[in-house]
């Protein structure tokens, strides 16, 4: 006969429940598994907070002999007895304390992750990981602590040692990375704990750049025997068979111990008082024969010697550029590179394109050319000029823009009712705007204020900032009356002098086949210009007339015959911003490397002018080869040019 089965189920704290069985009230614990001990108490309907049911009252009182009541119903041994079956249940979730003062990391575990398969193995997406994590964590904490300011954490000094990532940081960041530990990064877990650091060249806090006092004297000892000043290079080649080195048995090779070459760096940019200094005294540095197989051992070369112009990392077991993409785009002003002897020239036959790539002065492989030095120099000074900026175009017949432009800026600037009264006519426009977001100069010394604007930003037509289609259409002045309010209300000014302070203005004018006629008489329209001109002012004090500040402007006027003779304005738009200089249109001077001798050539050719004419010509022209013959014919016509300067038949 089977036995009976037992309807009473065991449960998880380990007593035996039935059906009949009391319901008693469980120890709420929280999804880590931790005792809640702040738990909200509930009402009678079972609610927590306020019901509808009759109140509990479960006020602390005390007792007569002076012991304090329970409060909640909660008694200490029934408490006392939850706590120890929740801890002797294997549910409890204990934090360990974290050593204080963690200067080095060491993160592995990584080198399986999803993004083994990156060009770096990963390194950089796991660096970016840990930064947002502890960069967040901080940040909560700080406002925590009721500092609002966001904290940002940035891990730039680190080195591969091995299977594992050795970060050198500060102890709150340290501390925050600990706590990462066994957190799940791309598909792994990773193992975060302080960096075991037990050598000469660290000290006992763990930095992986700090060292003991009798390792000092090991380095600077080292740096002074492998300088050379005559060539100003810094031999560090075979260190691992440095019979100083190995007398004080601290080496066993470039990489081993991992913080060597980081403390070997931190001694060499003690040597310097300035930035400029190690430039002047270090130009190179060779790493040859060192069994380096990545530049991960010695990655604070980069940072310590950024301006290098020649490196040799020759005779080493470099397999791939991926083992030196901790130096990819480092070295801006590197020179010359050697990297031949090295696993990689077999394997990745063409990595000198992407070294030409990573380094853009460099012109040097390998003792093999691969850029000219004007290639090396436009490269290292950025992008190349798309074009090259040349003199103003002004195509002017009878001069009739040069007058205006006399005529209309000396009236702009003394008496602007006379002005409207010359120019404007009842179908006339005009329009400004404000360009407030304008590139000043960077060696002006004008300080800009709060209210600078105010006289502008009312009336300005600036679209970019205008969306509204009434405002748009309302700020476009058309007749005398309405243009002479408006230029009116615009501050006074003061205009350089176009004779004598050339330089500051750029004026083009073209001629336009067509234009609005003042007379009605022809349809199609008639012969007109328009005039580009760039400039700047002086903004001048109302009353005393004084100059307070210097403005930059852009100016565009469409000019056509006016009814009763002489020039009237079909358009005026002009544009407002803070002073930018005027070295902007300077015209590039063309280079003696052939750029001049074509166009020289060719006003020969079609001028009949010896050579010293025809350069005089386009010199005046700012190289603008179509501006020199116009130049020439006018100068032709006008009986301007001596005989000597035609070619002698």
């Amino acid at each position: 006969m089977a036995p009976a089965v037992s309807k009473r189920v065991a449960s998880s704290d380990g007593f035996a429940r039935g059906a009949a069985h009391k319901r008693r009230s469980g120890v709420r614990t929280d999804r880590d598994g931790d005792l809640m001990m702040d738990a909200t108490p509930r009402n009678q309907n079972n609610k927590i907070g306020k019901g509808r049911g009759k109140p509990t009252t479960n006020t602390s009182t005390t007792t007569t002999n002076g012991t304090a009541k329970p409060r909640n119903n909660i008694h200490a041994k029934s408490t006392q007895n939850a706590i120890i079956r929740h801890l002797t249940s294997g549910n409890a979730n204990i934090k360990q304390a974290q050593p204080s003062n963690i200067k080095s990391v060491k993160v592995s575990g990584w080198k399986n992750s999803k993004a083994s398969t990156n060009e770096d193995g990963g390194v950089h997406s796991l660096l970016t990981f840990l930064e947002k994590k502890v960069t967040t964590n901080l940040t909560k904490k700080s406002i925590s602590n009721g500092n609002r300011k966001p904290v940002q954490v940035s891990l730039k000094k680190y080195h591969i040692d091995g299977d594992a990532v050795i970060i050198s940081t500060t102890p709150d960041v340290g501390a925050s990375l600990c706590v990462m530990n066994k957190w799940v990064w791309a598909g792994v877990n990773l193992q975060i704990e302080p960096a075991q650091q037990s050598n000469a060249f660290s000290d006992k806090n763990g930095g992986d750049q700090e060292m003991q006092a009798d390792a000092r004297p090991i380095l600077t000892d080292l740096i002074s025997r492998r300088y050379n000043a005559d060539l100003k290079l810094l031999d560090l080649s075979g260190l691992a068979s440095d019979p100083q080195l190995k007398a004080n048995g601290v080496l066993t090779s470039i990489a081993q111990p991992a913080n060597f070459f980081p403390a070997l760096m931190k001694v060499c940019d003690e040597q310097f008082k300035t930035a400029q200094e190690k430039r002047d005294t270090v130009f190179s540095v060779t790493l040859a024969n060192n069994d380096l197989r990545s530049v991960s051992p010695v990655t604070t070369l980069a940072q310590t010697f950024p301006d290098l112009k020649n490196l040799d990392l020759s005779n080493n077991k470099i397999p791939t550029l991926s083992s030196m993409i901790n130096w990819k785009h480092k070295f801006r002003a590197l020179d010359q590179l050697l990297l031949n002897g090295n696993p990689l020239e077999q394997q990745d036959p063409a990595f000198y394109i992407q070294i030409r790539n990573w380094y853009p002065a460099l012109r040097t492989l390998n003792n093999q050319q691969i850029r000219t030095d004007q290639e090396a120099l436009q490269s290292s000074h950025g992008v190349k000029k798309a074009l090259p900026v040349r003199g103003p175009m002004f195509h002017d017949e009878g001069d009739i823009a040069k007058n205006f432009i006399i005529s209309f800026f000396a009236g702009y600037d003394t008496d602007r009712a006379a002005l409207v009264n010359m120019y404007y006519d009842t179908e006339s426009i005009f329009s400004f705007s404000l360009n407030n977001r304008g590139i000043s100069d960077p060696l002006s010394r004008q300080k800009m204020e709060k209210q600078e604007w105010d006289a502008y930003i009312r009336k300005s037509r600036n679209l970019k900032a205008l969306s509204h289609l009434p405002a748009r259409v309302n700020r476009q002045y058309t007749g005398p009356a309405k243009i002479l309010e408006i230029i009116s209300s615009l501050p006074k000014t003061r205009h350089p002098d176009l004779g004598n302070s050339g330089q500051k203005w750029c004026i083009e004018c073209q001629s336009l086949p067509s234009v609005p006629d003042a007379t009605r008489q022809h349809p199609g329209g008639v012969g007109g210009l328009i005039i580009d001109i760039h400039g700047e002012f002086e903004e001048l004090d109302e009353r005393a007339g004084n100059a307070e500040k210097s403005r930059s402007f852009d100016r565009n006027f469409v000019l056509g015959p006016g009814v009763n003779g002489g020039v009237r304005i079909v358009s005026d738009t002009l544009t407002i911003r803070a002073y930018g200089g005027f070295a902007a249109w300077k015209p590039d001077e063309l280079e003696s490397n052939g750029q001049q001798e074509p166009l020289i050539t060719e006003v020969c050719r079609r001028t009949g002018m010896i050579v010293s004419f025809s350069k005089q010509c386009l010199e005046e022209s700012g190289w603008n080869l179509e501006e020199a013959i116009q130049r020439f014919e006018g100068a032709k016509a006008a009986g301007l040019i001596p005989a000597e300067a035609f070619v002698q038949a």
